[in-house]
């Protein structure tokens, strides 16, 4: 039993070095080319936000001007 548990041993030690190169590199691309995607789709998130952020404080500078003139004319 421990030659034959030695050889399956080996065995599988072998297949695991025996990985194919090719298979590895394009598992490394895509892992590089999914790592690139996440990062533009976060700096996309970040300027629209941004972006959005501006506008909306633009808005309210806006509705706050406005109110403010309103109050002046009243008083």
């Amino acid at each position: 039993m421990k030659k034959q548990s030695r050889r399956s041993t080996s065995a599988r030690s072998s297949s695991v070095n025996n990985y194919d190169a090719r298979e590895m590199a394009i598992r490394l691309n895509e892992s590089v080319a999914k790592a690139a995607e996440d990062a533009l789709q976060e700096e996309l998130y970040r300027e629209i936000e941004a972006e959005v952020t501006q506008k909306l404080s633009n808005h309210f500078s806006r509705h706050l001007a406005e109110s403010q003139a309103a109050l002046e004319k009243k008083f």
